[in-house]
C-alpha cells in the first residue's frame, strides 16, 4: 500500500519546487534579457574556424547540471528575513553591475558584457532567493568563466612557452633546426608555432575538468588550487609533446607524414585525452572529503509569498531591464541625428581633386555615414577620410580589429603632433615600398582623441549620463611622401590649419 502523503507535506514540497522552478526562470531570464552579450557568447561557441571556445556548449550544460546538482541546498531558506539596510546594500550592488555592463556595452567591449554575464546572474539570485542560495549557485555559474573568451590574454604566455620548450627539446634529441622567432627552420621544410599552436583550448579544458573534479569531490580550496596546477601542467606538456612530434614525423618523412601533410589538431585530442586518464588516476589515488548525506534542503520550507510576485522582487526586475529600457530610448533618438554632408567641404587654399586609385584604403567596419575626398594646392595632395557613428556598441565603434585607418600599409614609426589646437597620432607608414604619412583623430561630440580606446570609453560615459546618442567620427588625413615625409608632414599642417572646424 503506498504511503499517505500529509498535505502539510504536501505544500511544502509544491512550494519548495515553485521556489527551484523560479530560480531556474531568472537564471535563463537574464542571458535573454542582455542579448547582445548572450549572442556573442554563442557566436564564439560555434566558431569552427577558431575553435577554441568551441567547448562553451558543453560547459553551459555542465553548469546547468550543477544548478540541478545544488538545488536542495539553494531551497534553504536564510534564517532571517533582510533588513532594510541589506536591501539597499544589494540593491546598490546589483544597480553597480548593471550599469557597468551598460557601459561596456556602448563602449563595445564585447568580453567585459560576456563576463558580467556571470555576476548578473549571481546578484539577481542573491537579491530574490538569498545568500543560501546565492552561496549554492557560486560554482554553477562561476564555472561560466570556462565558456567566455577571457582567456586569450593567456594566449602570448603559452605560445611563447610552447616556442621555448620545443627549441629545448629539438636541441636536446639533436635535430637540425634553425629558430627564427616563431619559425623553426628543417632542412626538409619550415614550421611555424603561431598563435593556434598554443594549447590554449586545452589549458581551457583542462582547467575545467580539474575545477569541476575539486566541486564533486567537496576539495578545500588549496586541494582544489592543486588541481588546477596539475592540469595545467598536464595540458601544456601534452601541446610541447604534440608540436614536438609533428615536427620530428616532419623532419623523418620529409614532411610527408599525415600530421604534417593533413591535420595535426585532433592528433592534440588524442594526447590530452592520455593527460585526462593521469588526472583521473591521480584522483583515485588520493582520498576526497566524504560530504554529508543529509538532504540540506529535507524538512525546510522556504516562508512568504512567491518570490517573484513581491514589490522587492519587481524592483530588482526594474533594475535588471535598466539597459534594455535605456537602450531603446537611446535608439528612438538616432534618426533624428544629423548627416555628414555628402558635398566635400571647402578648404581655403585648397581644390577638392578628382577621384583617382590611391594606395590607401581606410577602413572602418558598419560606420553610419564614411567619404573619402582628395584635395589639392600648389605643392601637395591631402587625402581625406571621415567615418561617423551615429552610436558604437560591439561592431560598430571607432576601434575594433577589423577597423584599419592606416588600410594596407604597414606603421614602421608613430608619435604624436599638434597643431591648430588638435592633437593627431601620426603614423609612417610603408606600401608596396612607398612611404606615406597619416594622421589619425578620433571625435566625440566636441571633444578629440588620439586613441580609439578612449574614444570609445569617453562616448559611453557621455551616453550614460545623457540618456541620448552623441556623434562619433574617426578622422585620417593622408598624404604619401613625396619627395620625402617631411614634405607630406607639411601639407597636412597646412591642410589642419586651413580647414579649421570644417574637420
Amino acid at each position: 500500500m503506498a504511503a499517505v502523503i500529509p498535505r502539510a507535506s504536501e505544500a511544502a514540497y509544491a512550494m519548495k519546487w515553485s521556489r527551484f522552478a523560479a530560480l531556474a526562470a531568472v537564471l535563463v531570464a537574464v542571458p535573454l534579457a542582455y542579448w547582445p552579450a548572450t549572442r556573442s557568447l554563442i557566436v564564439s561557441w560555434l566558431d569552427i574556424a577558431n575553435t577554441t571556445y568551441t567547448h562553451g556548449f558543453l560547459i553551459a550544460a555542465i553548469s546547468g547540471w550543477l544548478v540541478w546538482k545544488a538545488r536542495a541546498a539553494a531551497m534553504v531558506p536564510d534564517p532571517r528575513e533582510r533588513t532594510a539596510g541589506e536591501r539597499v546594500g544589494i540593491a546598490l550592488l546589483l544597480l553597480a553591475v548593471v550599469l557597468a555592463w551598460q557601459f561596456a556595452y556602448r563602449a563595445g567591449i564585447q568580453t567585459a558584457t560576456q563576463l558580467l554575464l556571470l555576476p548578473l546572474m549571481w546578484c539577481a539570485v542573491l537579491a530574490l532567493f538569498g545568500r543560501n542560495a546565492a552561496r549554492a549557485m557560486r560554482f554553477p555559474l562561476g564555472f561560466l568563466i570556462f565558456a567566455v573568451p577571457v582567456w586569450d590574454y593567456l594566449n602570448p604566455i603559452a605560445q611563447w612557452s610552447s616556442i621555448f620548450v620545443v627549441r629545448f627539446l629539438l636541441r636536446v634529441t639533436g635535430i637540425p633546426a634553425y629558430f627564427d622567432a616563431t619559425a623553426v627552420y628543417l632542412p626538409a621544410g619550415t614550421f611555424e608555432i603561431e598563435h593556434g599552436c598554443s594549447g590554449l583550448h586545452f589549458i581551457i579544458v583542462a582547467l575545467a575538468l580539474a575545477a569541476l573534479l575539486g566541486e564533486l569531490r567537496g576539495d578545500n580550496w588549496r586541494r582544489r588550487l592543486g588541481w588546477l596546477l596539475v592540469a595545467v601542467a598536464l595540458a601544456m606538456f601534452c601541446n610541447w609533446l604534440r608540436i614536438y612530434t609533428v615536427i620530428l614525423a616532419g623532419h623523418l618523412t620529409d614532411m610527408q607524414h599525415y600530421l604534417v601533410r593533413v591535420s595535426h589538431y585532433s592528433y592534440g585530442w588524442v594526447l590530452f585525452l592520455l593527460a585526462v586518464l593521469v588526472l583521473i588516476l591521480l584522483e583515485r589515488r588520493i582520498p576526497a572529503y566524504k560530504p554529508d548525506p543529509a538532504d540540506p534542503g529535507r524538512g525546510l520550507v522556504a516562508a512568504g509569498r512567491t518570490v517573484l510576485a513581491s514589490p522587492w522582487a519587481l524592483a530588482v526586475c526594474g533594475i535588471l531591464a535598466l539597459p534594455a529600457g535605456f537602450n531603446t530610448l537611446v535608439d528612438a533618438q538616432l534618426s533624428a541625428m544629423p548627416a555628414l554632408p555628402a558635398a566635400a567641404p571647402r578648404i581655403p587654399g585648397w581644390i577638392a581633386a578628382s577621384d583617382a586609385d590611391s594606395t590607401w584604403r581606410p577602413r572602418q567596419l558598419n560606420a553610419d555615414h564614411e567619404r573619402l575626398m582628395r584635395f589639392s594646392d600648389a605643392v601637395s595632395t591631402v587625402e581625406l577620410y571621415q567615418a561617423e557613428y551615429r552610436e558604437q556598441r560591439q561592431g560598430k565603434k571607432l576601434g575594433g580589429l577589423g577597423n584599419r585607418l592606416e588600410g594596407d600599409g604597414e606603421v614602421i614609426a608613430e608619435s604624436v603632433v599638434s597643431t591648430a589646437g588638435r592633437n593627431f597620432r601620426a603614423l609612417r607608414l610603408t606600401t608596396n615600398g612607398a612611404e606615406s604619412l597619416l594622421w589619425v583623430t578620433y571625435v566625440v561630440g566636441e571633444r578629440a582623441f588620439t586613441s580609439a580606446t578612449r574614444a570609445q570609453l569617453w562616448y559611453s560615459w557621455m551616453t550614460l549620463i545623457s540618456a541620448r546618442p552623441t556623434n562619433s567620427k574617426a578622422l585620417a588625413l593622408w598624404s604619401p611622401c613625396d619627395p620625402d615625409c617631411a614634405v607630406a608632414g607639411a601639407a597636412l599642417n597646412r591642410f589642419v590649419v586651413a580647414a579649421g572646424t570644417h574637420l
